[in-house]
């Protein structure tokens, strides 16, 4: 499980600038087993208001080709990923800002984060029936 975990990590690159329309590769099509759960479409997260308009989880390719990776690893063993979060548009940073201005919980948007750059993703492994792998 090691690989699997090493692979999640190396996948969050650094990405320099926001990404354009088309750099963006929507998971879902590309990883149709995992399990798209994303909070801030819901009031289901720390902030308990609605952010997203759509729950879609779309990242840079290159995070992507490395995820499906990941994944392809986790079926072997009967697990799933369960994906909370992944491009964030600047104006839902700046909203999150708002809401809580404090670095140990959300990046300043004056510097952005890896989220607004379409090179992060917060997620789980799940087995199964859904249920977290501790």
């Amino acid at each position: 499980m090691l690989r699997v975990g090493a692979l999640l990590v190396v996948m969050v690159g650094s990405a320099a600038a926001a990404p354009k329309p088309g750099d963006l590769i929507d998971v879902a099509a590309e990883i149709p087993d995992a399990v798209i759960d994303i909070r801030y479409a819901t009031k289901d997260n720390f902030t308990n208001t609605v952010l997203y308009p759509v729950a879609r989880c779309k990242l840079r390719r290159a995070v992507v080709e490395r995820l499906v990776k990941a994944a392809a690893a986790l079926r072997k063993r009967d697990r799933r990923l369960l994906i909370w979060d992944c491009y964030r548009p600047l104006s839902i940073q700046k909203a999150l800002w708002k809401k809580v201005p404090d670095p140990r919980y959300v990046a300043d948007p004056a510097t952005g984060s890896k989220h607004n750059r379409g090179a992060a993703i917060d997620l789980a492994i799940v087995d199964k029936a859904g249920k977290p792998v501790t």
